[in-house]
């Protein structure tokens, strides 16, 4: 039986002709929550639109990478498009959730660029831009179903239509600062769909809670190449959603703690950096490209932040974020009472 942890398995393990497509789970899902699905798939979101659509069943997307050393093309049929919360897709992103569009292997086609490959499962190669460490696709390798999936945040400033995801997998691994804030009005299953119960969505959960003023983490990244330590006082915690995040963790937002250099130390591991911007380098492991740290440079401000999924089943306590930044940029909305900045903290604010 294939591994669980991967959004490839979002339309069964196999060719079989039984396997119930999306369209079948979302009518059972309506059936399932009743009027509660019926309310939150009709609810708009604070921009104004709504996320419980179909995908478009034929697309015709490309793109380039952060750093644009890769370029992407990916056409024709679409097989899903799905948000996977997974413990795999949080600590190789450095991100609460991935949101992923599946296709035939030849539909995603690279023009350009060379890539690392790394396996995260028995059935899955994640690869990813060996210049800026961004994800471009994953190599989804099931009996009798091989298929790629592409981040669509790869797609992100592109101005190109991205197909809505239909539903949410592997939600009773969602982190808790997540949580209750993803009332999207889809499917939700507590592991994959068809093959797992359904997650009832929750009223809002304010969040507006400081953070704890010292912290003492540590943890490794995926493939365990890499281990870090974080202790001391905490500068922050905060969720952004600029694009450089969404396009190099390949989901819709980060979720960052900042402490002072000497407060962050990798303890063990070989790292590869990449420039992101003029104040800011960002490392990730050699081995399977997960963020480790970021260095930032601001002047008179040296610090470093780290993308809390580091520690994702590590059981330790993370400190809850305090708000959202460049929250003008976002692709999902989040509803959890936090302050949410349009830019910078300190400028002007965006309503919920």
């Amino acid at each position: 039986m294939p591994s669980k942890h991967s959004p490839a398995v979002l339309l069964g393990a196999s060719a079989d002709a039984a396997t119930p497509s999306i369209k079948d789970l979302q009518a059972s899902a309506v059936c399932q929550n009743d009027l509660h699905k019926q309310k939150l798939a009709a609810a708009s979101v604070s921009d104004g639109s709504t996320l419980a659509n179909a995908p478009e069943s034929e697309m015709s997307l490309s793109g380039s990478c952060f750093c644009g050393a890769c370029e992407l093309q990916v056409s024709g049929p679409l097989k899903f498009s799905m948000i996977c919360h997974c413990s795999i897709c949080q600590r190789l992103s450095g991100a609460p959730y991935g949101h992923w569009i599946g296709c035939a292997n030849e539909q995603v086609v690279v023009t350009k660029g060379e890539l690392v490959g790394f396996k995260s499962s028995s059935h899955m190669t994640r690869y990813s831009c060996k210049t800026c460490s961004a994800p471009i696709y994953n190599q989804c390798h099931l009996e009798g179903n091989e298929f790629r999936d592409v981040p669509t945040s790869f797609f992100t400033g592109s101005g190109m239509a991205i197909p809505p995801p239909e539903a949410h997998c592997f939600y009773s691994s969602c982190v808790r600062p997540v949580y209750n804030a993803v009332m999207d009005g889809l499917p939700k299953f507590s592991d994959m769909p068809g093959q797992s119960d359904m997650v009832q969505e929750s009223g809002l959960e304010t969040m507006a809670k400081a953070p704890e003023s010292e912290v003492d983490l540590s943890g490794s990244c995926l493939c365990g190449a890499c281990e870090l330590q974080v202790s001391g006082p905490l500068k922050f915690s905060m969720i952004c959603h600029c694009s450089i995040c969404q396009r190099l963790q390949g989901a819709p937002y980060g979720h960052w703690i900042g402490c002072a250099n000497e407060q962050v130390v990798v303890t063990k591991g070989e790292l590869v950096g990449f420039k992101s911007s003029s104040h800011m380098t960002r490392y990730s492991c050699k081995a399977c490209s997960a963020p480790i740290y970021n260095q930032c440079h601001l002047e008179g401000n040296e610090f470093r932040d780290v993308p809390t999924n580091f520690f994702t089943g590590s059981r330790m306590a993370i400190p809850p974020p305090e708000a959202h930044c460049f929250y003008s940029s976002r692709v999902r909305p989040v509803r959890d009472g936090l302050p949410k900045f349009s830019d910078m903290p300190g400028g002007s604010m965006v309503e919920e």
